[in-house]
């Protein structure tokens, strides 16, 4: 290429035009496959296995490791919106089958008694879910009632605040649950289709489909670092919850964090 000397060629309107209906089929295509591909991976009448041994990700961790051991479904799965269909396949680049899989995992996982909880799924974890009430009195993380420029819900993390050895890192991992849920919760991204448009909103009654999450690093120590726990939380992220952050900021991040984090 010469682009380095001419500089980059500039698409005809033609060229770009050409390249919009190229994704716009290959993502309706996928849509399909990943429909079908749904119908049967959820077919309720089908038994999900318990997994004789946990699974490796693609990046190593175990399951296990994870905390999701108890990956067998004790609910019903849910049925997914057409909007996490289509996330989850923004997520893995329109690799339906991929994207199906994964979407599969996650809605076991939502379904299963994870992270020690005997009697409550993963999905109904709220505030009346033991140690949550623990982990909101600290004020190490809650969502601000305004919204970024993008209308992104926006969850600030106080990790000055948190004390790793105060709780397990189960009770942990349940309260991110909790905010990452209760987040979701307060999203509406503008419908898809006209015919979910409500007449009686207008562009600022609605929000991003993602979310903002600001981490305050201001005077944190080393007893404050708990990279077993902020492994969790991305692999949450990145597994159960894919397209959702919108943006990550680090505040105030001292050098301490730099060496700890590498």
């Amino acid at each position: 290429s010469m682009s380095y000397l001419f500089g980059s060629v500039k698409k005809s309107s033609e060229d770009e035009a050409r390249d919009q209906e190229k994704n716009r089929v290959e993502s309706a295509a996928a849509m399909v496959t990943m429909r079908e591909l749904c119908a049967e991976l959820l077919d309720p009448t089908k038994v999900v296995p318990a997994p004789a041994k946990p699974e490796h990700d693609e990046d190593g961790t175990d399951d296990d490791d994870m905390g999701d051991r108890a990956i067998i479904p004790a609910g019903k799965l849910e049925i997914p919106a057409e909007s996490t269909l289509q996330r989850f396949l923004d997520g893995y680049n329109n690799d339906a089958h991929v994207a199906a899989k994964r979407l599969r995992r996650m809605l076991i996982w939502r379904a299963s008694y994870s992270y020690g909880l005997n009697d409550t799924l993963v999905r109904d974890i709220n505030t009346s879910t033991p140690g949550i009430d623990l982990q909101i009195e600290t004020g190490k993380c809650y969502i601000l009632n305004t919204r970024d420029k993008c209308r992104r819900p926006i969850v600030v993390v106080h990790v000055r605040r948190h004390d790793p050895s105060k709780q397990s890192r189960d009770d942990i991992t349940c309260f991110g649950v909790h905010i990452l849920e209760r987040a979701e919760g307060l999203l509406q991204p503008w419908p898809c289709d006209a015919d979910s448009l409500d007449r009686n909103k207008t562009a600022q009654d609605y929000s991003s489909d993602k979310l903002c999450i600001i981490f305050n690093l201001e005077g944190i120590g080393m007893a404050n670092v708990d990279m077993g726990a902020a492994k969790r939380i991305i692999y949450m992220l990145t597994n159960f919850y894919p397209e959702r952050m919108g943006l990550c900021l680090l505040v105030a991040a001292p050098l301490l964090f730099s060496a700890a984090w590498a």
